[in-house]
């Protein structure tokens, strides 16, 4: 009992002090949208954290020169919306890169790269994606940075269909082709992964198992 009791309280440790501090990821992405990709194209930031997140000053890069600089505050466990290479009307949970210095994300290949910063280097990259092929222009950066592992990248998926993150870890695998994609409504799918990392998991299994 006194096992059980120490196990829970080191997990509720490690769930609060993962979720307790503002944390910004790179949630979902429709590079290739069914039929023209222009005005359909969209990366959604979520805040995984139980505060708001300031966005402003960090900027956006998707497989083109172009960098959306944000001036957005995201609420605890919210979603952002960002419409690349189209205009419209900004609003708490969707803004628009506009057209100026824009393009279309690769269909084939690319990536998405956040960083909190004006500077783009490995020091202040905190987001990164890449698809379709290895070895593109940031990837170098997030593995330095520990947000992404040279060499990897995620297969790419059908037009129409976008890349949604489960939520943690820095390989391919961390990312799933999502049929059906859900600007907005992002779940993290978090809660076992933190029990996976945090080696508690196997933990309770062995505890129920002796009972």
């Amino acid at each position: 009992m006194k096992l059980k009791i120490k196990v829970l309280m080191m997990l509720a440790i490690v769930l609060f002090c993962s979720k307790a501090q503002a944390n910004i990821l790179i949630s979902e992405v429709l590079y290739d949208a069914e039929g023209i990709d222009t005005d359909e194209e969209w990366i959604e930031l979520y805040n995984d954290g139980l505060t708001s997140f300031n966005l402003s000053g960090y900027e956006l890069n998707a497989s083109s020169g172009g960098y959306y600089v944000f001036s957005s505050i995201v609420e605890a466990k919210k979603c952002i919306v960002v419409h690349w290479n189209t205009e419209g009307t900004d609003t708490p949970i969707d803004v628009y890169t506009g057209l100026t210095g824009f393009s279309n994300m690769g269909n084939t290949s690319g990536w998405v790269a956040l960083f909190d910063s004006s500077e783009h280097k490995s020091s202040t990259i905190v987001g990164y994606l890449e698809y379709g092929n290895s070895g593109q222009t940031w990837e170098s950066a997030a593995d330095s940075a520990g947000i992404w592992t040279a060499g990897d990248y995620v297969n790419g998926v059908e037009g129409g269909h976008s890349l949604e993150y489960l939520g943690s870890g820095n390989l391919s695998s961390a990312w799933r082709d999502q049929s059906v994609p859900t600007p907005g409504d992002y779940i993290p799918e978090s809660t076992t992964l933190v029990l996976l990392g945090s080696g508690l998991l196997p933990l309770l299994i062995i505890r129920k198992n002796k009972k």
